[in-house]
């Protein structure tokens, strides 16, 4: 499910992705924020295709909002398309039981004693549709 954030103010497309395990940056994203990658962790990671992606390092403690929610997180760089932001398992698990409607592209979790419900929300055309 894709939605829409934040990193510093720059609004980002995120995927929310149970499939992958790690969370991921595009790496051209990183250049286009002229951002510096920690060299650590580097490793190949496979794709739905079967070929492999190599991470270019790690962007430690990005700030991401994603409607009402701020988060913290290590995002890996590696080259893709489609979104900026990939949050796979590594963020997931730490959200607890999510109740994941995918007929109406929402998301709903509780942390603590706050509710969050995210949703895909599709930018309006000049029709309104």
């Amino acid at each position: 499910m894709k939605v829409r954030g934040f990193i510093k103010r720059c609004p980002v497309i995120i995927l929310l992705d149970s499939g992958s395990s790690h969370n991921f940056i595009d790496a051209t994203f990183v250049k286009l924020l002229g951002w510096h990658l920690d060299p650590f962790n580097v490793f190949d990671v496979m794709i739905a295709n079967g070929g492999k992606l190599s991470s270019k390092g790690c962007c430690p403690n990005v700030s991401l909002k994603i409607q009402e929610c701020a988060y913290t997180t290590d995002l890996f760089a590696i080259p893709f398309g489609g979104c900026d932001v990939v949050l796979g398992a590594q963020k997931l698990i730490t959200l607890g039981p999510i109740l994941w409607d995918f007929k109406n592209h929402r998301m709903e979790f509780t942390v603590g004693d706050q509710s969050f419900c995210l949703s895909n929300t599709k930018p309006q055309t000049n029709d309104g549709e």
